[in-house]
């Protein structure tokens, strides 16, 4: 789903710990379809 809302061109914040969801959006980071940034931790 969350692939197919930026196919349509809107813009998403997605914010996740979980590294399934890096793995199935890891083609499109490496083709840059999709903008990933990485956040660093708030917390020491």
């Amino acid at each position: 789903m969350l692939k197919k809302i930026c196919q349509f061109g809107w813009q998403v914040l997605y914010f996740t710990s979980k590294d399934e969801i890096l793995q199935n959006l890891r083609e499109d980071i490496d083709n840059n379809k999709i903008k990933f940034i990485e956040l660093q931790s708030l917390i020491s």
